[in-house]
Order: C-alpha cells, then structure tokens, then sequence
C-alpha cells in the first residue's frame, strides 16, 4: 500500500521539516506544509473540487495541532537527546530505544488525529479514483521490483547509499568502519527488506478491494492502520537490526561525528521552538479561515484538477 502509506505517512514526514534539508529551508517547508500535503494527497487521489475543501479544512486544522501541541513535545525530546549524548560521552543502548519510544508515541498521536479523517476522505472515492491509485503503485512497485532484481554487489552498493544517506545529515561523512557496518547491516536485512515489500503489495491490494466494494468505515480504519505498521524494534524485526546498525556506527563516532551530531541536537530544538512559538497560535476551528501556516490554492489554477 505503497501510495496510501506516502499520503499517509506526509504529516509526519513533513512535521519533521525534512532531515536532508538545511536549518533555513526547513522552515520554509513547514511553514508551507498544509500545501505539501495536499500536494501528496491529490498526487495520489486526483481529488475533486468537493474533496479539495474537505481535505484543506482537515489540513489546516491538523497543522494547528501539531504546531501547538506536538512541536514543544519534539523540541523536549531533541533536547534530551542531546544531554543523554553527552552524560554518556555516546548514544547507549537505552538511549537508543528510550528515542524510539519517543517516535512512536508521536507516530501514535498523529494517527489517532489524522485517521478519522482519512476514514472519512476514503468514502468518498470515486471508482476513477481507485485507477489512479492502482496506477500510481504500479509505477512505485516497478522501482521497488528493480531494485530487488538486482543481485550481489550491485544491490548492496545502491542500497547502502540510501542508509548511509540517513546518517549523513546527522553526523556526517562516514568511516571506512563504519561503512563496513552499514554494508553488513544490507545484506543481512535484504531478506526483511523483501518481506516487507511483500507485505506492501498484499496491503495495498487490500486496500484498493476496500474501496472497490465501498466497506463501511470500520473496514476501511482497519485497512490504513495496517498500512501503519509501528516502528519499536521490539515488534519490527527490520528496525530492530536498524537500531543496532544504530548503535555500531555510533560506538565508533568520532570526535567530530559527536560535536555534529550534538549542534544537530541543539538546532533541531531551536528549530521546533521557533516554529511553535511562530505556528502555536493558529486556530484549529474548522473553518478554514486564518491561519499562519502555508495557504492552500483556491483558485481555477491550483493543483487540484476539477472534475
């Protein structure tokens, strides 16, 4: 369910600000989250014009929450982060998992804020809709099958790029040590890594059978939160073999790896605070009226396409 997950999954991401992205420009993308978004909504739904309203209000009211209420939380835990990082001289075991318990608690407030909407958006679908939707998976399973055809070091060279691209902005450049590591960490999650893409395509068929019989809301509320799987390593075999790479790379940080890691710390929680302090206000009425966080088009010439 690859699609549905990336809708889904967008307020998270994009309440984050986008790891990869610079001090600056990540406050530039959550300040125009609530287009974002609906962006990767309608990218993936083509939503209507009736639609269109439904999902700005929802939007608009949902980003008032999080700036409120979820960003003070973030800046909190980065901040703790940052002082168990240097009580220990190093991120431990317990600090590692104490972080994924944080994650997963916010993971867990946003979906019990977003669902009941998204139940609702999906009973209004229409058939052209659901096309779009198989369309769209289609052409990300395409890539995703690529990738698994690709065999011995091929396969290993392109995806320990993409892990190694996760630890860069936090640390930057990485060992030879610890490239070894994350070499290591690909070849023995592969077999995890096709389960789960497996699993993808059963849900995402799920989910498009869902909404080609138009089942009830209960239905369709089971149906997103399988598509939301949680991320302790205690219940995901895949992340638990990600928090140990986790845990190897940053035993053998270097002095410098750990001063960028601890600026990184300090500006992701300046980062949170200024935004809640500039967002924080914003009304979560659903009127679609003022708000400080990113408009919304309006206009004939939007990004939605009226049907």
């Amino acid at each position: 369910m690859r699609s549905l997950s990336r809708a889904a999954h967008s307020a998270l991401i994009l309440s984050a600000a986008i790891v990869v992205t610079g001090c600056s420009a990540r406050k530039v993308v959550y300040g125009h989250a609530d287009l974002l978004i609906y962006r990767e909504i309608d990218s993936t739904f083509d939503v209507d014009t009736k639609q269109k309203a439904f999902v700005q209000d929802r939007l608009r009211s949902m980003l008032a929450w999080h700036a409120r209420e979820e960003l003070p939380r973030y800046a909190q835990v980065m901040g703790e982060l940052g002082a168990r990082a240097v009580d220990a001289d190093g991120l431990t075991r317990a600090d590692v998992d104490w972080a994924y318990t944080r994650v997963e608690e916010a993971r867990v407030r946003l979906v019990d804020r977003i669902l009941p909407r998204a139940v609702e958006f999906l009973g209004t679908v229409k058939p052209e809709q659901i096309e779009d939707v198989e369309s769209k998976n289609a052409k990300s399973n395409s890539k995703r099958t690529k990738r698994f055809a690709l065999q011995g070091e091929e396969y290993v060279d392109e995806r320990a790029e993409q892990v190694t691209g996760n630890f860069t902005p936090w640390i930057g450049s990485l060992t030879d040590a610890q490239k070894a590591y994350v070499r290591t960490f690909v070849v023995a999650s592969r077999p995890l890594e096709e389960e789960r893409f497996a699993r993808s395509l059963s849900q995402q068929k799920a989910f498009v059978a869902m909404l080609r019989q138009q089942e009830g809301a209960p239905a369709r509320e089971r149906t997103l939160r399988a598509a939301l799987r949680s991320l302790v390593p205690d219940t995901n075999p895949l992340q638990a073999r990600y928090r140990d790479l986790v845990l190897q790379v940053a035993a053998v940080a270097t002095s410098e790896q750990k001063m960028r890691f601890l600026r990184e710390m300090h500006s992701w929680k300046a980062d949170f605070e200024e935004l809640h302090r500039k967002y924080g206000n914003a009304p979560t009425a659903l009127d679609g009226k003022a708000t400080t966080l990113g408009r919304l088009p309006h206009s004939p010439g939007g990004v939605t396409r009226g049907h």
